[in-house]
């Protein structure tokens, strides 16, 4: 019953999502739940705050260090357990933004010409246009007009601005 709802779970959520697991459920370990979560990387996106009135350290830290938001005892007042979900609720929200902008930035870098992705490559590595020109075997004028029309497509002014925009998304230059 759980792997269908999973499966169904294969879509990042759109609005802000979190999930409650308890350690022990019906039909399925919260851990386990937890881990499968954890393998289709939903985790991000849908914060996971384990309530348990059985929890020990030991499972506590595991499912911490494995990425659960929060690990709550049962013990707590619902002010507590709203501040978490709050909490947890901005840190979805907050995922959200990074994967789509992410996916724009991807869709943006899937639009350069093989030319222009090549010429803004070396450009975001330092390489001087002289040099870009070489590697390339095409004149200066050309690597500016290619340089040029990449940071157009990227929606970027300037090639420090652009890499530092693709650091913070992640993406490796």
């Amino acid at each position: 019953m759980i792997d269908r709802h999973l499966n169904a779970a294969q879509v990042w959520p759109s609005a802000p999502a979190c999930l409650l697991l308890d350690l022990r459920m019906p039909h399925e370990c919260g851990l386990r739940l937890f881990n499968r979560l954890v393998e289709r990387d939903l985790i991000t996106v849908m914060p996971v705050i384990f309530l348990t009135g059985e929890g020990d350290i030991r499972t506590a830290v595991t499912a911490l260090k494995q990425g659960a938001f929060d690990f709550v005892e049962k013990t707590f007042s619902s002010n507590q357990l709203v501040d978490r979900i709050e909490n947890a609720l901005q840190e979805s929200t907050r995922q959200i933004a990074q994967r789509r902008a992410r996916c724009a930035m991807s869709l943006r870098l899937a639009g350069l010409l093989p030319r222009e992705r090549e010429t803004i490559e070396l450009v975001l590595r330092g390489h001087m246009a002289k040099d870009i020109a070489e590697r390339l075997g095409v004149g200066e004028g050309a690597v500016e007009m290619y340089r040029a029309a990449a940071l157009g497509k990227m929606s970027a002014t300037t090639a420090l601005g652009l890499l530092a925009e693709l650091r913070q998304l992640g993406f490796d230059f």
